[in-house]
């Protein structure tokens, strides 16, 4: 049996540790962008999946983390078409990728979409995450050289 790579610190970044409600995230295709927002949901019930069984569990605060896709949000308050939830980054991308391209299989969210208040990719943003974790001096020096 072939031994699986671990992926070091990097698999204990959730989605959820990096983002808050309401923020806004971008991925540009072909010289579009498209927009989704994350929704973020506190269960305080204790339990171990959230009330509507979506979106991904930040283990320690009961968070539930999915992104509404803009592009498919209902065109009125009426209207009883339903807003998208993706559970993942890739979902989301995936998504977007297949209006253009619907063979697709796979895409790595994480380098594919950006935070569109800082236009890093979420990528970067966990790495700087996981940096500020291991080596709390490195994180506010930079933070310094910022200001």
């Amino acid at each position: 049996k072939k031994k699986k790579k671990s992926s070091g610190s990097r698999s204990r970044v959730s989605l959820s540790d990096l983002v808050k409600d309401g923020d806004r995230v971008v991925m540009q295709y072909l010289g579009k962008n498209y927009f989704g927002r994350v929704k973020v949901t506190v269960d305080n019930r204790g339990d171990d999946n959230p009330g509507d069984g979506s979106g991904m569990r930040c283990q320690e605060q009961n968070r539930y983390v999915c992104i509404l896709d803009e592009n498919s949000a209902p065109s009125s308050p009426s209207s009883s078409k339903q807003q998208i939830e993706y559970t993942s980054l890739s979902s989301w991308a995936l998504s977007v990728t297949r209006r253009i391209f619907p063979e697709r299989q796979a895409i790595d969210g994480w380098k594919a979409v950006k935070l569109a208040e800082t236009n890093e990719t979420m990528e970067h943003i966990r790495e700087k995450f996981t940096q500020s974790q291991t080596n709390p001096n490195l994180a506010t020096a930079a933070n310094q050289a910022q200001h």
